[in-house]
């Protein structure tokens, strides 16, 4: 993040922080993720969700600094696609 807040307009960067990253070709995620949630509540996302917000985010430039689990779902979601952000340059 330091490196893209000192070299603006050539570089940007954004921090996304997923939970746990299932799939459906994994069925072992999907179990652990369903076990874990009888103990503590323990967020996740799917694997094409989370591949659809980062490239929203890398096409149309980031929302924000930081993007949560609950971003990159929202982000993810299809028929959501976002407009462009203007540039923080």
């Amino acid at each position: 993040m330091a490196f893209a807040e000192e070299h603006k307009g050539e570089v940007e960067a954004s921090v996304a922080k997923p939970g746990m990253i299932t799939s459906p070709d994994k069925p072992l995620t999907s179990i652990l993720v369903s076990a874990a949630n009888l103990i503590r509540e323990m967020p996740s996302i799917k694997r094409t969700e989370i591949a659809t917000a980062m490239l929203e985010q890398v096409i149309h430039g980031f929302e924000s600094d930081t993007l949560s689990n609950d971003d990159l779902i929202r982000l993810g979601k299809p028929g959501t696609a976002s407009e462009p952000v203007a540039s923080k340059a």
